[in-house]
């Protein structure tokens, strides 16, 4: 029995190198539809990036020491703008941390306060950073005595995980007397 032509045409149709270079274009036009939604994906990720100016969470000159006590209000004033000198955030930012802190102390404990903005000025919040104030003599934070106050700016969610950075540092009362 002698085998039908339209199988040896069929045969042929689905081996030959054309049908492959079929399957290639096809594979090639999905590799082309990938990389396109990459570079989408990476173009808006580097226009969030550009915007958050790629500054690093510290600099040692946003470090003081020695600073005098003074109040709460003002020590909060005080390290926010240090952010903004920095340009972490806009200066609007500034009465945002003093908005929070109206609302829900910032002290964290063990001599430390964390003031950071109210979630409505997370659009002020230019780069994520963070600046830090040593009392040695301490300052009063609400009838709390704090020597280290460490303002915080994150953008997006990122301010939670510097807080909890921030928490998991074993802080001794020994470290304050830099």
């Amino acid at each position: 029995m002698t085998p039908k032509p339209i199988f040896f045409q069929l045969k042929k149709l689905l081996c030959t190198p054309y049908n492959i270079t079929i399957n290639n274009r096809d594979r090639e036009k999905q590799r082309d539809r990938e990389k396109e939604e990459e570079n989408i994906m990476l173009f808006m990720k580097s226009k969030k990036e550009e915007a958050a100016k790629k500054l690093e969470l510290l600099y040692p000159e946003n470090v003081r020491t020695g600073c005098k006590s003074d109040t709460k209000e003002n020590v909060i004033r005080a390290v926010g703008q240090m952010l903004v000198d920095f340009g972490y955030v806009n200066p609007s930012y500034v009465d945002a941390m003093v908005k929070r802190e109206e609302t829900f102390s910032t002290f964290m404990g063990n001599e430390l306060a964390l003031p950071h903005g109210v979630e409505e000025a997370k659009k002020e919040v230019k780069a994520s950073g963070i600046a830090v104030m040593v009392f040695p003599e301490g300052t009063d934070w609400g009838g709390q005595l704090v020597k280290v106050v460490v303002g915080i700016a994150g953008v997006g969610e990122e301010h939670l995980q510097i807080l909890a950075a921030i928490a998991e540092v074993p802080w001794k009362r020994a470290a304050w007397s830099v």
